[in-house]
């Protein structure tokens, strides 16, 4: 009988690895397949979108994106962690708003062509949502 408690105990904990894989794979899919722009960026509630008018992002597999401004292209890394809700992004550019975007953000909220996000850097708080390109 407690082989049988013991089995289900496995199971049960293979289950939810099971579970948090698919919906990890499900969100990185989601992420890779599209490229994304800055639909909407606020530093302490002002508005900053146009720091990013022009901006195209490509999430890679291999845990790289790729910035597209003005014929020109800067490459940085990112990971999503599921759990935590969050995706942390890096880029080691000069640029001043590929700087604002490297940080650990919370996820707010997802739909399949949306990602709202918000980080606290010393004193500033940044939102952003991210709009799929089609």
């Amino acid at each position: 009988m407690r082989w049988l408690l013991v089995l289900v105990v496995l199971l049960t904990c293979s289950c939810k690895k099971t579970v948090e894989k698919v919906a990890e794979s499900m969100i990185t899919d989601l992420i890779i397949n599209y490229d994304w722009y800055v639909h909407s960026f606020k530093i302490n509630g002002k508005d900053s979108t146009s720091l990013f008018d022009n901006y195209r992002f490509d999430f890679q597999k291999n845990d790289k994106v790729v910035a597209y401004v003005n014929n020109q292209s800067f490459t940085g890394n990112w990971v999503a962690n599921v759990n935590a809700l969050t995706i942390a992004s890096a880029f080691n550019e000069e640029l001043k708003p590929l700087q604002l975007l490297t940080n650990t953000w919370s996820i707010l909220g997802t739909t399949t062509t949306s990602v709202r996000a918000s980080t606290i850097v010393g004193n500033n708080n940044y939102q952003m949502t991210l709009y799929r390109i089609n």
